[in-house]
């Protein structure tokens, strides 16, 4: 689910005027609106969304397909939404939608050309290195983790860092190599013991983050020592988490190293 631009200025606009019930399948509508200003949706279950009747719905319905003199953008004669098979689109939607995206401070451009970098470029090796990945790197993110994506910030690199131990960043992206160790771990903690907690995804990746960033490990070391520890009798009940992980690690992988 995404969201929608709400503008203080609705207060002032012709909608404003219409009755509560049009006021409230209005906002519903931008509520539930896609990225395209699309709704989907029938009759009869938009209106119990609303909560009101059949033909109230169908009044305001017609209010909003209907010209509006008053209306501020003169496009399509003030009308904001039009009937489309299996719902309606909102007229004009996009382009308040992109409206102030270019203000002094907005990121919106800049991630909006990274996703669309990453999508049509997406980063691979020559053919002549092409490996099979890594365990860790197969770890599918959770729907939570997914969403969570929308919190991150670029704030990070323009903090001033005094105390690294102490510092973290804002949020660990889910292709960092940090939160993709730190998934691998808890999905094979998962497997030996189901009943167990699952741990904040952002808290058990710093300690990875960490373990890369201050102890200088190598992500494969890390990704074979937590693949390692998860398949011994003894250590499999001993490492339930990345903190832990970061303190036994020199005894873990020294531990690893004299059983080959």
């Amino acid at each position: 689910m995404g969201f929608t631009k709400l503008f203080s200025s609705i207060t002032e606009s012709s909608i404003w005027c219409e009755s509560d019930k049009t006021l409230r399948v209005w906002v519903a509508f931008l509520a539930r609106a896609t990225w395209h200003g699309i709704v989907e949706g029938s009759v009869p279950g938009l209106a119990h969304l609303c909560r009101m009747d059949i033909e109230d719905f169908e009044v305001c319905i017609k209010i909003l397909e209907a010209p509006d003199q008053y209306s501020r953008n003169p496009e399509n004669d003030g009308r904001r939404i039009e009937s489309i098979p299996g719902g309606w689109q909102i007229l004009n939607y996009e382009i308040y939608r992109e409206k102030n995206q270019q203000q002094v401070g907005s990121r919106a451009d800049y991630y909006r050309k990274y996703r669309e970098i990453r999508k049509n470029q997406p980063h691979q090796m020559p053919q002549d290195k092409q490996t099979e990945p890594p365990p860790y790197d197969c770890v599918p993110a959770t729907v939570v983790q997914q969403e969570n994506v929308a919190r991150h910030t670029d704030k990070d690199n323009r903090l001033k860092i005094k105390d690294k131990e102490s510092y973290r960043p804002t949020f660990y992206p889910l292709d960092s190599v940090p939160f993709k160790l730190s998934s691998y771990l808890s999905k094979l903690v998962r497997e030996n013991f189901p009943k167990t907690k699952p741990p904040d995804p952002q808290k058990a990746t710093r300690h990875i983050d960490l373990m890369i960033r201050i102890d200088k490990r190598n992500p494969d070391d890390i990704g074979r020592v937590i693949e390692w520890c998860q398949k011994d009798s003894f250590w499999k009940s001993n490492i339930l988490s990345t903190e832990k992980l970061r303190k036994q690690f020199d005894t873990l992988h020294a531990k690893m190293g004299s059983l080959k």
